[in-house]
């Protein structure tokens, strides 16, 4: 029974109905709960709402549990409640997340896949068959790379020595200018060259076969006229009797006994085919001829495409020029240019680095100077 504003009692009032009940709020407490309102405006409204919600402001939320003050089966909770039925209540909208019609193809790598980030700031994102492609984020955008230098191979081609190939795993691919962007470069500066340097320049795979099969069958006149100077100027050879190899001799053995020459080139050509322990191999052994002295005599002609792996090979410890050229001949590889090095060291992100901080340190000095004390076999007669 609630006191009428005269503070007489009503006769009508004479049942326990709570709904006839008028609530006046004191202002005083009034003004306090709003002085302690932390802004839950906005937030969604994941409890039922009770019948005097809206006669109330919309900061005055309830404070309790949902399963302690929610009604169940639409039974009032307390006196002064009613009814809740499952039109008032709010939920929070599904989301549903899209998914493309036509899924990705086998071996390709989903773009929606999560990558997990190392502390290098590099990424690496998983494909279905378990292989990782890392992404690494540059000023320039997004390229992908992998931790190692993957060398370009092909079938027909005889691959680079395995001394050079276990080097480039060793060699760090954040270290290293990218393959796009030095063949890049050295595309532009082919097209500065006049055409008789650019044709022997460099070699593409479609002209290495080419004249790799021209050497072999001895059969130069089906070259151009430029090639046929080329090949019997430098006395270009056969570097395998399965796959596509170019030998040049070096130059200390440019005037050597054609029969002497022609051991030493079988030699190769069974190291290079991988017939080491062959029969012939065998009998070149007994005669005192072994894999160094081949590899003293002849160079090998890199394809246009293997370039980028001698160049990273030679700078795996980002030395100077000089002495990459250097390992270069060392090694064995010909047609490794002056131009072609310095283009590689303007592209390595390291030695830029390394030459905004500071001078270059003395160790590439040490390490040619090294070099140099190591001379090639010599064969003797």
């Amino acid at each position: 029974m609630a006191e009428s504003p005269a503070g007489s009692e009503s006769p009508n009032d004479s049942g326990d109905d709570s709904q006839l009940t008028i609530r006046i709020p004191n202002p005083k407490v009034y003004m306090a709960r709003q002085s302690q309102w932390k802004g839950r405006r906005g937030k969604p409204r994941d409890r039922p709402v009770a019948p005097y919600a809206s006669k109330t402001a919309s900061f005055l939320v309830n404070e309790h549990a949902a399963d302690e003050d929610s009604p169940k089966n639409g039974t009032p909770a307390g006196p002064s409640s009613g009814p809740v039925y499952e039109g008032e209540m709010r939920t929070e909208p599904q989301i549903r997340q899209y998914v493309p019609p036509h899924p990705p193809p086998p071996g390709a790598i989903d773009e929606d896949a999560p990558m997990e980030q190392d502390a290098d700031g590099s990424f690496q994102q998983s494909g279905p068959d378990g292989s990782f492609t890392w992404v690494t984020f540059l000023s320039i955008g997004m390229i992908v790379t992998t931790p190692h230098i993957d060398p370009w191979m092909h079938p027909s081609f005889v691959p680079l020595p395995e001394a050079i190939l276990l080097g480039l795993r060793a060699v760090n691919a954040i270290e290293m200018p990218s393959r796009h962007a030095f063949d890049e470069a050295l595309i532009k500066f082919l097209g500065t060259l006049s055409q008789e340097l650019r044709d022997t320049a460099t070699f593409p795979p479609d002209v290495y076969a080419q004249v790799a099969r021209a050497v072999s069958d001895n059969h130069l006149s089906s070259l151009s006229p430029r090639l046929q100077t080329w090949t019997s100027c430098h006395h270009a050879r056969s570097g395998s009797s399965k796959r596509h190899l170019i030998l040049l001799p070096r130059d200390a053995f440019y005037n050597m006994n054609r029969e002497d020459e022609e051991k030493l080139r079988l030699n190769y050509v069974m190291q290079a085919d991988g017939e080491e322990n062959s029969e012939s191999a065998k009998k070149l052994a007994e005669n005192g001829l072994s894999p160094a002295q081949s590899a003293a005599v002849f160079e090998r002609v890199p394809v246009q495409n293997q370039i980028y792996d001698v160049l990273v090979y030679t700078h795996r410890n980002h030395g100077p020029s000089a002495t990459m050229l250097f390992e270069a001949r060392r090694i064995g590889v010909a047609t490794i240019t002056w131009p072609m090095v310095e283009m590689f060291i303007r592209l390595c992100p390291l030695c830029k680095l390394r030459s905004k901080g500071g001078p270059r340190p003395s160790g590439a000095d040490e390490e040619s100077a090294s070099f140099r004390a190591g001379s090639a076999p010599v064969i003797k007669r």
